[in-house]
């Protein structure tokens, strides 16, 4: 643990733009988002988005957009700027297709999922089950 907290410190002194905890958070969405696979594998930029949603919400609750935006994380864009600086860093891996402009997206991520992650709101109402 003190050899990434000390290569996020570095990662920092070289991109203060984002706090500790985005960078702890996207290495955590990319290890959940991967441990989720069923075979290991290289993610697309918008399931790392996903799944980085997906655990502010479990973590932050409603607050999720305030965390995000304490760290400094308002954009997609800026989730791609932290994944290369984690990449720059030596703590992810990219590979030749692999292209900052990937994260340079309209994209909510402090949005429930609804519809955005492919996800449908419950209909109202009372559905009959045959």
């Amino acid at each position: 643990m003190e050899e990434l907290e000390a290569k996020i410190k570095s990662i920092i002194e070289y991109d203060s733009r984002y706090g500790s905890g985005a960078y702890e958070l996207v290495l955590r969405a990319v290890e959940q988002a991967v441990d989720g696979l069923e075979k290991p594998r290289h993610l697309a930029a918008r399931e790392v988005l996903d799944s980085i949603r997906t655990l502010g919400v479990e973590k932050f609750g409603a607050f999720r957009g305030e965390v995000f935006s304490e760290w400094g994380v308002a954009s997609a864009s800026d989730v791609g700027n932290i994944v290369y600086n984690l990449i720059a860093g030596g703590l992810l891996l990219a590979d030749e297709k692999d292209d900052p402009a990937d994260f340079d997206i309209e994209y909510n991520l402090a949005g429930s999922g609804c519809r955005e992650g492919g996800l449908e709101p419950p209909a109202s109402g009372v559905t009959k089950i045959e």
